[in-house]
Order: structure tokens, then sequence, then C-alpha cells
């Protein structure tokens, strides 16, 4: 015997006898579940891929930007001094304020350009490697996720998993394949521990939580880079459209050096800005 009862505009079965839920629901969450870690996947690697393309170009955007408030500061310490009564401003002294003020700046472009080099030297993926590795991988998540089988004796296993996944390693997630497998049997489940139990209020929640975490990860960067790198196409005019930017920010930098010609700054070398 079964009822039924409405939780989130949805009809929901739960066994009058049992307690027991829905099954098609739960094997619904457990899709769900995996779906989002497949596509947390595929963003990262839209990012690495974007990054390795685009990269070269956005470092020097930012270096531009960077070199623009870094001018934009200097002017503003020599209109300071002026203000105060100087006539001269002391370049060693201005070099060692724009130092100070633009350090945590120099350090986001180097850690641009560091991880630009890392995602132009990450490996290509072969479609039938990767295709392998998603399907044991499925096969595996639907067993040990720690969503779906609470057992904390499987975290570990799950961990590497991930792990392996995320780097597309065929030979290693296949050896994780013969250790889970065998870890199942053990405990005497090869179909892997069933989730917690769940009210049908509880079951529902839990969907529509995993359900809006994939439509975030969806309509959001980085999955929509993979827009940008549809087709050939679609990168040249990104790539056109970032330089044309940077082109604004060459520009604007142009202006600010005008500026700068009228204070008079003495002493020391001249000025340093950042540079690619």
């Amino acid at each position: 015997m079964s009822d039924e009862m409405t939780v989130n505009g949805l009809s929901v079965s739960r066994d009058c006898n049992t307690g027991a839920l829905d099954q098609k629901r739960l094997d619904y969450y457990k899709s769900c579940i995996i779906q989002r870690e497949e596509l947390s996947k595929e963003a990262s690697d839209a990012r690495i891929s974007y990054v390795a393309t685009f990269g070269d170009i956005n470092a020097e955007i930012l270096a531009y930007k960077i070199e623009c408030i870094s001018k934009k500061k200097a002017i503003a310490y020599c209109q300071t001094v002026i203000n105060s009564g100087g006539a001269d401003i002391s370049g060693d002294a201005l070099q060692n304020y724009l130092n100070k003020c633009m350090n945590d700046y120099r350090e986001q472009l180097m850690k641009m350009i560091e991880d630009n080099k890392k995602c132009s030297e990450s490996l290509t993926v072969e479609f039938s490697v990767a295709r392998q590795v998603r399907k044991i991988y499925r096969e595996l998540a639907r067993k040990i996720h720690p969503d779906i089988n609470p057992d904390p004796y499987f975290r570990p296993y799950w961990h590497m998993l991930k792990e392996a996944y995320e780097l597309f390693d065929l030979d290693r997630i296949k050896e994780l394949k013969l250790l889970i497998d065998d870890a199942l049997e053990k405990k005497g489940n090869t179909e892997g521990q069933s989730i917690d139990p769940l009210t049908p209020e509880e079951l529902e929640r839990n969907i529509k939580h995993v359900e809006d975490e994939i439509d975030t990860i969806i309509h959001t960067e980085p999955y929509s880079y993979r827009l940008v790198l549809h087709d050939e196409e679609s990168v040249k005019e990104h790539r056109e459209m970032l330089t044309k930017e940077k082109e604004t920010y060459r520009k604007y930098s142009e202006e600010l050096d005008k500026v700068l010609t009228n204070y008079k700054i003495i002493g020391g070398d001249t000025l340093k800005w950042i540079k690619i």
C-alpha cells in the first residue's frame, strides 16, 4: 500500500508500510549528483582551455591596467607634494611609494602568468580516453559518491577517484575500479550503500539544491567559456575583442605619461612600470 504527497509541486510516492521513498525520485537524485560532478569537471576543463587560448592577451591587458593604476597613483602622489608646497618630487621616494602600494597588483599578475603557463602545458586528452574515463567514473560514482554512499570507509577512495577523473588518468582510474569493486565486495554490497534515510521533504529539498547547483554551473564562468571556445570563428571574435580592450588601456597609459611630464621629478632612475 502506498500514498502520495506533494512537495514543491511534485508528487512523491511513499510506501505506507515501509516508509520507502519513490525509487524513481531517488534514482533521479543520484543522477543529478553525478551530472553535477561531470559538469564541474567540464567547467574546469573549459577554464584550462580558455586560459591556454587567451591567457597571453589577458595577462597583457592586466599588465596595462596595473600600469595605468600605477601611473594614476604617481600623479596623485605628485599632486599631493605640489599641494603641500613642494616644487620638486623625489624620484626615489616616488618609486618606493609605488613599489609598496603596487605590490599586490604585481603578485596578481605573476600568478596569472604562472597559471597561463600551467594551462598551456596541460596535455590534450584523446576523445576515446576521455570517454572510457567518464564511463568508469560514472559507474563508480554511483556506488561511492559521499552523497550516495555515506560510509566513511569509502571516502578516501572517492578522493582518489575524483583526482584521477580530473586528470583524465585512464590507467589510474582502471586501477581504482579494481580496488573499489574489491572493497565493495568485502563490504558485502557490490551496488554500494543506500543514501541515508530521507523523508520525502528532505529528498525534494536535496534534489532542488543539486538542480540549483547544476543551473549555476551551466550559466556562469568557467563553464560558459565553452561558448567562446565553440569554434574557430568564436575564438577569433573573442581575441579581437580582447585586442581592442588591450589597445584602449595602452592608449590610456600613453595619456597618463603626458600628464606625468607636467611634474618635475628629480633624482633616482627612470620610474619603473610593470611589464610582462
